[in-house]
């Protein structure tokens, strides 16, 4: 700790830094000590402080006789000069605040060292729990094309699957009216997996119309109970099938069977 932390520590505990009970030689009068102004201690012939009369009428005591060497001690830093005891009455309470402020920061680091271990964990689980989900609905006439986004964080999806949407587009009926979004989790709130069937199935009905959904395998199970191309209809009518980027990765067998299933529930016409 450094002098200013130190003085700001003894001051926010009201303690008061240690004072002489004797004036000093060459020492600032104190404001806590109400001392009477003295000339200075003349010198005897041998260099040695005059001792003052012990029957002096202002009341205070004698000071001792000083070497030669304790003169040159008080030029030092007061900081360098060892502590008498005769010559303050405050330094254990100086040393206690130090020990007070040093306990105190220790307790503080503990404390926040604890509860950033408790909140770790949490938000640890919060995190491994939560899939994040990102989808694009494009209505389309009376249908919504719904999409997965191969990245949920990014800010659209990729050319070629900007072109495949496209196309699957111009195979529904109908004309462009508006794109929303489905983000998972909930911006601003944690939570884990086991709400998101609910929440997805409600954002489907406040849309209106059918479903085109195309999401992959993993996200399927977490949005519907329905399997892969067969119609999931509980007060909306949702068509899952494959994932664009599986339609660009394997196209055959995926479009073949988006196709099919699209025709067999007529969302082509």
């Amino acid at each position: 700790m450094n002098e200013l932390q130190r003085q700001a520590w003894l001051d926010a505990f009201g303690l008061t830094p240690w004072v002489a009970t004797q004036p000093l030689p060459g020492a600032a009068p104190s404001a806590l000590l109400d001392w009477p102004e003295a000339s200075a201690p003349a010198l005897s012939s041998q260099g040695h402080v005059a001792t003052q009369d012990p029957t002096h009428a202002d009341g205070v005591a004698s000071m001792p006789h000083a070497s030669p060497a304790a003169d040159a001690r008080s030029d030092l830093p007061r900081s360098n000069v060892p502590h008498s005891h005769g010559a303050h009455h405050n330094a254990p309470r100086e040393h206690a605040a130090d020990n007070v402020a040093g306990a105190n920061f220790v307790a503080a680091d503990s404390a926040a060292a604890q509860d950033a271990a408790a909140t770790q964990p949490a938000r640890a689980r919060a995190t491994s729990q939560a899939t994040p989900i990102t989808l694009q609905a494009h209505q389309i006439g009376n249908s919504w094309l719904v999409v997965e986004q191969e990245d949920p964080g990014a800010p659209d999806l990729g050319r070629d699957a900007v072109q495949l949407l496209n196309n699957i587009l111009a195979v529904l009926p109908g004309e462009r009216r508006g794109t929303r979004r489905f983000i998972w989790p909930l911006p601003g709130v944690a939570g884990d997996d086991s709400a998101l069937s609910k929440t997805f199935v409600s954002f489907a009905r406040g849309l209106g119309g059918r479903l085109l959904l195309c999401v992959s395998e993993d996200t399927l199970k977490k949005l519907l109970p329905t399997p892969r191309y067969s119609l999931f209809s509980e007060g909306v009518d949702i068509l899952p099938v494959s994932a664009l980027q599986e339609m660009l990765r394997e196209p055959v067998p995926h479009k073949r069977d988006t196709w099919q299933a699209m025709v067999e529930c007529r969302f082509n016409v």
